[in-house]
């Protein structure tokens, strides 16, 4: 379910109403909020990426295969791909899983009783098999790139008769006229998305006040404000909820001995 709460409109309405409605509306114009928004989401992306699977056969005869388009009728909301882990399934119980240097040429051979081998044929066998994951890298290379307004990954596998899902981690998009990236955001880290923009806000404010001095006032007079406070207060709040997001970090993932 999309994340409505985050769009630029209700955004842009939230943080001019947090900062003091109808005269922060004249103060704080449209790229000042766009400011605000692309900032956080900088932030988030840095911290929060989303992970998506892509349900495609990669095989070693197509080398291009794409992630979003505007003819895709998921658009998923990326920005940019920052990794992929690549999901294997052999199309054969005897195929070499190409995504896992630990898979040899051995692969589907099987220890048992009643195999025949000696205790010197099985163990060199086993040495073999070790000291060929030492040297066998066979992660595929991959590229993602945006080429025109498809984003495109190239993927190159180094042996036949595999096809393998993926799952990729990505950037939320901040595209302004569909919010396609800002609705996939969680619903539980909205809150802390309108409060660091609002923090953002607020040093900009403070900024433009320390510029003109203050602001009008009913009476034709200037109420002088102290713009040099707010950018603090902005600064410190930005600080606060950047460790809020850092408590919220995915852990990594376990990685195998080596």
């Amino acid at each position: 379910m999309p994340n409505t709460a985050l769009t630029v409109p209700k955004l842009t309405k939230r943080i001019n109403t947090r900062l003091g409605a109808s005269s922060v509306g004249v103060e704080l114009g449209n790229d000042d909020i766009d400011e605000c928004i692309e900032t956080t989401l900088e932030l988030y992306n840095q911290v929060r990426p989303f992970k998506r699977h892509a349900k495609i056969a990669v095989t070693t005869q197509k080398k291009r295969y794409v992630l979003a388009s505007p003819s895709v009728t998921t658009y998923p909301g990326i920005a940019g791909v920052i990794d992929i882990q690549f999901i294997t399934r052999r199309t054969a119980p005897s195929h070499v899983d190409p995504f896992d240097p630990h898979d040899t040429a051995l692969a589907g051979i099987t220890l048992g009783s009643g195999s025949g081998e000696t205790f010197g044929e099985i163990s060199q066998r086993l040495a073999y098999t070790e000291d060929a994951a030492r040297v066998v890298d066979s992660e595929p290379d991959w590229n993602a790139l945006w080429e025109g307004n498809e984003l495109v990954v190239y993927i190159d596998i180094p042996r036949s008769h595999i096809e393998a899902g993926m799952e990729y981690s990505a950037y939320y998009s901040n595209d302004q006229d569909a919010d396609t990236g800002l609705q996939l955001i969680p619903q539980g880290d909205t809150g802390w998305f309108v409060d660091f923009a609002t923090a953002v806000g607020m040093t900009i404010l403070g900024r433009i006040r320390n510029k003109y001095g203050g602001i009008a006032n009913s009476d034709g007079g200037t109420d002088e404000i102290d713009g040099s406070a707010m950018q603090q207060e902005g600064r410190d709040d930005m600080t606060r909820l950047e460790e809020v997001l850092n408590s919220r970090r995915v852990p990594l993932a376990p990685t195998s001995p080596e």
